[in-house]
């Protein structure tokens, strides 16, 4: 049909109108045509996709169905129609659609880039594989099936083949910001990090305005340790997108780690308003209500994460660890069941901490626990080749230690240690330590720089820089003190800076992964060689104890009762551990211990937080226990806290998590300790350090057995005193205190560990 010149211009001004985006005045131009030529399906097909560009996808549809009706060998029309139809959500019509197009015309690139998206949307990853080939088999400099195909390839973790796809896709067609940034993604996880600025950085250069790109830039800044960099990145990203939520919570984040807690629960309500359904989100929150012992809403915020994903293990571990920490045990079986579960389905990021204060979990949780805790964000690190190879290694004159810790400062961890670094033979031994965590420049802070004859701030630096700083240092051990808690940097240790790792005191028990730690120091009784299954490291004993001292920790004068807040008669017993150890069947021995031993009171470190006062005094009241019979001691520097704690009569350990750095504390004030024995590492710290304090008498192995000695004690003030006699006088020769023989004895330890490095064995070691 011949066309006035006047209609074929109009076509092709409207076809130019939409080329450039112009897409409303170019489908009126259509539209005007259409009335005057209706049966033109070049015509319908351009007035369908203005259509689909404004959002009506009915209107689309129907042209393209008109196109088709006219022209059944149409192939570009099915083509298109195919996109109405996926856009609608009628996958298996689309992919009809699309395969009609291939059938008529079996080069037609686009038909087979969209069936791949298709797949690639339907989670069918091999045919969307398979489609992006094939049209790049036809034509290999095809920019948007290599760029679809780096996409999918992104998705399904394969980093190295995405860049490669995606850095061809820049050579034919260099100028395309969206591919420079997702090629920095695709670095970024193979933390190729140099590469990945780089790439974040051409797709700002190309597009100033592109916000995604400024905030991916600020999350590699981030993790290279460059925060005020990050932050400016961040702040750049939402002058851009004001509600961008990954800014928004990236810059929560950074708010939160820097102590401004108030502008950053101001940045989280901000984003959550705009992204009710994001699950990190409501974690990150939890985290910062958790952080400032709000307990009660941090537990509803990780809840909410897992009511939106139920896979979320970190959201899950940290909701029951917020409702133990104000005793609140209205779900507490229920929550263990679903972490037990969880545990057993493999459900990646559940803290592994708080798995070790469940009774329903066993050992073979616990090593579980620690694999799975860190299990996506070690990823890439695990990848990567190690950073030092054993049989490159050089011998020292001097065996190089390097510590590891988040903890360098006033912590349960540097109260026992600080006199083995201030002990240590500098004449045989080169001393590293390797801080991860803030200066506080405390008392211990300085203490620890001083002793130490290399002391590295690496808190500001990158992991993977931080690794690469102790292998420069060519350390010899590596002694890893924080494991899976607080700050602490795992992937660290994943790219084995050292020949020789060893996990120790920080973390309560296996790491998990056998790339991160090659021994774990207990001892006979810590870690019995019959449970070295429970463990992904070697056993290696100290003779007496793996637990230090600081001999430094001076007990000072004893206040009074009254001081103290505790009644002026009544045996006192006490437990000082951290809330969320505390188990209801244990509670309930101790109500039963306080109901046997009139007058009597239960000193309790107070647990902070909201509530958790009034929970437990409900749970007492339920056994029958007045509530003046439950005391709650506030948190206190170390010396006043030892000086109050001579005013305890008796001891009583958690179970199953019981006293680590606590243990030695009451034990150094002159208190007894009852404790029941278990399976688990943390089950057995406080068995270790009476064992070498000379008091195995009150060592039990099964709760009855527990109630027992514990109330024996408590009715017999003769045989308590006895008791405590005999701690005062073992405490001044007993194995416990002695940090110089506990300095020699982990020097022997090291120097065995390190000859059987170079023999090429590792077997446990036991023998002393």
């Amino acid at each position: 049909m011949q066309h006035s010149p006047e209609f074929i211009a109009t076509a092709r001004q409207a076809s130019s109108l939409c080329q450039q985006g112009r897409f409303q005045q170019a489908l009126e131009l259509t539209e005007t045509l259409i009335d005057q030529s209706p049966r033109q399906p070049g015509l319908l097909n351009l007035a369908a996709v203005c259509a689909r560009q404004l959002g009506l996808p009915d209107k689309a549809e129907a042209y393209w169905r008109s196109a088709i009706e006219i022209a059944p060998e149409y192939a570009t029309a099915h083509g298109n129609l195919g996109l109405a139809l996926r856009d609608s959500g009628q996958h298996e019509e689309a992919e009809a659609a699309f395969r009609k197009a291939l059938e008529l015309d079996p080069n037609n690139l686009d038909a087979m880039t969209n069936l791949g998206n298709l797949h690639r949307a339907t989670q069918r990853p091999e045919q969307a594989e398979a489609a992006y080939k094939n049209a790049l088999r036809i034509a290999p400099e095809n920019v948007n099936a290599l760029y679809n195909l780096g996409l999918l390839l992104a998705e399904l973790d394969r980093p190295d083949e995405a860049a490669t796809a995606f850095r061809t896709a820049l050579k034919i067609q260099p100028n395309q910001a969206d591919v420079y940034n997702d090629l920095g993604n695709a670095l970024m996880d193979r933390l190729r990090f140099d590469e990945a600025e780089e790439a974040y950085r051409k797709a700002i250069a190309l597009w100033p305005d592109y916000a995604d790109a400024h905030c991916n830039l600020g999350m590699l800044l981030l993790e290279r340790g460059r925060r005020d960099e990050a932050m400016a990145a961040f702040h750049r990203t939402l002058i851009l997108a004001p509600g961008h939520p990954d800014a928004l919570n990236s810059t929560a984040n950074l708010l939160s780690a820097s102590g401004h807690f108030d502008k950053a629960e101001q940045a989280y309500r901000r984003v959550l308003t705009t992204r009710p359904d994001s699950a990190p989100l409501y974690n990150n929150f939890g985290n910062l209500l958790k952080e400032t012992h709000r307990y009660a809403e941090a537990e509803a915020a990780y809840r909410a994460a897992v009511s939106l994903q139920p896979d979320y293990g970190h959201a899950l571990g940290q909701a029951v660890t917020c409702a133990r920490s104000r005793y609140d045990w209205s779900r507490a079986d229920a929550d263990a069941q679903a972490v037990v579960r969880a545990l057993e389905e493999d459900m990646a990021g559940i803290p592994a901490l708080m798995v070790l204060s469940l009774p329903e979990t066993r050992p073979e949780h616990h090593l579980k626990a620690g694999r799975l805790t860190a299990k996506p964000s070690l990823k890439p690190y695990l990848e990567m080749p190690p950073l030092v190879d054993p049989a490159l290694h050089r011998t020292h004159e001097r065996l190089r230690i390097g510590y590891l810790s988040a903890e360098f400062r006033s912590h349960a961890v540097m109260h026992l240690l600080t006199g083995v670094f201030e002990a240590h033979d500098k004449d045989r031994f080169e001393i590293h330590a390797y801080s991860i965590g803030p200066d506080t420049g405390d008392a211990y802070r300085q203490r620890i720089e001083r002793a130490c004859e290399f002391f590295h701030d690496l808190h500001p630096v990158s992991k993977i820089d931080s690794a690469r700083q102790i292998a420069a240092d060519e350390i010899d051990i590596l002694v890893d003190l924080s494991g899976h808690t607080g700050d602490s940097r795992p992937a660290i240790a994943a790219l084995r800076p050292a020949p020789v790792i060893v996990n120790w005191l920080g973390y309560p028990g296996t790491l998990g992964l056998p790339r991160l730690a090659d021994y774990i120091i207990g001892d006979a009784i810590l870690t019995p060689l019959e449970h070295a299954a429970h463990y992904s490291e070697t056993l290696a004993w100290m003779p007496h104890c793996y637990q230090p001292n600081d001999p430094k920790l001076v007990i000072g004068a004893k206040p009074t009762r009254q001081e103290a807040g505790l009644p002026e008669e009544g045996l006192v017993f006490c437990s000082f551990n951290q809330a969320y150890k505390l188990t209801p069947a244990m509670f309930t021995l101790w109500c039963r211990l306080l109901e046997a031993v009139p007058g009597s009171v239960l000193w309790l470190q107070h647990p902070g937080g909201d509530s958790a006062i009034d929970n437990l005094l409900h749970e007492a009241s339920d056994h029958g226990i007045a509530p003046e019979r439950l005391v709650f001691g506030p948190k206190l520097p170390m010396p006043e806290h030892l000086a109050r704690l001579q005013l305890a009569d008796l001891a009583l350990d958690t179970f199953p998590y019981g006293s680590g750095a606590t243990g030695s504390t009451v034990l150094r004030a002159g208190v007894p300790m009852v404790t029941l024995l278990g399976e688990s590492y943390v089950a057995r710290m406080a068995a270790s350090q009476l064992r070498a304090v000379g008091l195995p008498e009150l060592v039990t192995t099964r709760p009855e057995d527990y109630f027992s000695v514990a109330k024996d004690l408590a009715l017999n003030p003769g045989k308590l005193a006895m008791i405590r006699e005999k701690l005062a006088g073992n405490r001044l020769t007993a194995p416990l205190f002695d940090t110089a023989g506990f300095t020699l004895d982990l020097e022997r330890l090291y120097q065995r560990i390190w000859l059987d490095h170079e023999r090429g064995i590792r077997t446990p070691i036991t023998e002393w």
